[in-house]
């Protein structure tokens, strides 16, 4: 997850973290092989997950 949040941080739109987290055999959250833009949008606006905190230039994950 951390590099879901690292990619849109750095610019990538959600298709192009999609497409990246495929190509690197990462299985999503269902256990699928190919990752979905819809995924990874509903990853990034999830108000269950509440442990990013955000920063000019870092992450800092809490607790």
């Amino acid at each position: 997850m951390k590099l879901i949040y690292r990619l849109y941080l750095g610019g990538y739109a959600v298709y192009s973290i999609a497409r990246d987290l495929t190509k690197r055999s990462i299985k999503t959250p269902a256990g699928c092989d190919v990752w979905s833009p819809s995924t990874v949008r509903s990853i990034l606006t999830n108000e269950k997950i509440k442990a990013m905190r955000f920063s000019r230039n870092a992450i800092r994950w809490i607790s």
